[in-house]
């Protein structure tokens, strides 16, 4: 038996043990992460650096003794993942070379790659609240039948209905990534619906095959890559799903499976990124979504769940000016009544969907419910993915595209004195977006 299969088939018996028990009267909702994020050292550190005339991938890596993440002569940087030890020396060398009692052992480049690695701060994690099962037997519609139906009040306060009748290409020909904790391969949810396998691929442990791995009780973050891939497969029914397996089964990660499978997810031909997680800024990161960006890939990450104002990155950055910020969109979550959720971050965000007791596949062939603003995001992206099934889009009015999500959303100030004007644009409206999108020059 290959690996990756034998991995696969060990998952499947696990996530069934667990499951099975949840129906059985053992409580079912395991509680995610609901302020920011403890810093996860990785076995790695990453640096970035600019790649010097005459520099290739190979000389880099052996320079460092390093694994380059990233190769972009394009943007002119690279992305190299260091061993601790190496990071240590690395940083040791560069201040040695500015000690003037100290000979000069590091070159400026190297100074540089040090500064990158100290201020390094690795690990990401998920913006769910954990979930409920709520049934299992799902079949072969779930996504359509079953869900969708489940979800009938916030699918139709964002007009889903109506979109789909001006989209009713639904995502063919478009490809979303969903970079998170890998999903459950087998369920029904997603039969058709995902790309070829060699276009997916476990970034944590390095194997071919993504599949959500189950551990114990206190892996929070299981199932939440399903949940998110199948919101996106809600949103935009006949859209390929590129599930990129970065985090592990409690949730959390290091930033060079991310910067990895976002480089992954722009060279085997994603449309749009869905980052369901955040961490802190990491330049290295920073660089990569500069990178899918300029290739026209829209990236669209969730705000975080800590109730206040401090928006973790990457959705903390999408408003800002510069090379990529029109196709990168920041999503905060709201109540179906059109207020801020309790637990959903505010301020420095674009716009808003519904992100509370959303209905989607959970592993083992179950339905379940799952809120945060992880849930809030693959709705928009889902979006994005019918637009750009419509029509081909000139580089402009790709870039209006990424603006256009926010422009067209309702208003949120009537309905949340408070918080209103901190949301964005507002909620989002997939009808009146794909108007505004399929009219684009």
């Amino acid at each position: 038996m290959s690996q990756p299969l034998e991995k696969l088939l060990r998952a499947r018996v696990l996530s069934s043990k667990i499951l099975g028990a949840a129906l059985f009267g053992i409580p079912s909702m395991l509680v995610g992460c609901a302020q920011l994020p403890a810093i996860v050292t990785g076995t790695s550190r990453l640096m970035t650096l600019n790649i010097q005339a005459g520099d290739t991938a190979q000389n880099l890596a052996s320079k460092y003794d390093a694994k380059v993440l990233t190769f972009h002569p394009a943007t002119g940087e690279a992305v190299l993942a260091l061993s601790q030890d190496r990071a240590a020396r690395l940083s040791r060398e560069a201040f040695d070379a500015t000690d003037p009692n100290e000979n000069t052992l590091a070159s400026a480049q190297d100074t540089q790659a040090a500064a990158a690695v100290n201020s390094n701060m690795s690990g990401w994690t998920t913006w769910a609240s954990g979930w409920s099962v709520y049934g299992s037997g799902a079949s072969d519609d779930v996504v359509s039948s079953v869900t969708s139906s489940m979800n009938a009040l916030p699918w139709n306060l964002i007009r889903l209905p109506q979109a789909l009748s001006l989209a009713p290409n639904a995502g063919i020909g478009i490809t979303v990534a969903v970079i998170d904790t890998g999903i459950d391969l087998e369920h029904p949810a997603f039969k058709n619906r995902l790309v070829a396998p060699h276009d997916m691929y476990d970034f944590a442990d390095n194997d071919p095959v993504p599949q959500e791995v189950f551990v114990d009780t206190s892996s929070k973050g299981f199932g939440h890559g399903t949940c998110v891939a199948g919101i996106v497969a809600q949103i935009a029914p006949k859209a390929k799903i590129m599930p990129l397996r970065v985090l592990n089964p409690n949730g959390s990660g290091n930033s060079d499976s991310v910067v990895a499978a976002i480089d992954w997810a722009v060279a085997h031909g994603a449309n749009v990124i869905n980052l369901s997680l955040g961490s802190q800024y990491l330049a290295a990161l920073d660089s990569e979504i500069n990178w899918a960006t300029q290739n026209g890939v829209i990236v669209v990450s969730s705000t975080g769940n800590s109730g206040n104002s401090s928006v973790t990155y990457p959705a903390s950055d999408s408003k800002r000016f510069g090379t990529w910020g029109d196709l990168s969109v920041g999503v905060a979550s709201t109540t179906m009544k059109d207020k801020k959720s309790a637990f959903s971050t505010y301020g420095n965000v674009e716009v808003t969907a519904p992100g509370e007791n959303i209905f989607v596949p959970a592993p083992n062939l179950r339905i379940a419910s799952w809120t945060g603003t992880s849930m809030a995001a693959p709705v928009v992206a889902g979006g994005f993915a019918l637009a750009l099934s419509q029509r081909n889009y000139s580089a402009y009015s790709l870039r209006e595209l990424g603006k256009t999500m926010a422009r067209s959303a309702d208003g949120l100030l009537l309905k949340d004195i408070q918080y209103g004007l901190r949301l964005g644009d507002g909620r989002v409206n997939l009808q009146r977006f794909l108007q505004y999108a399929l009219s684009l020059p």
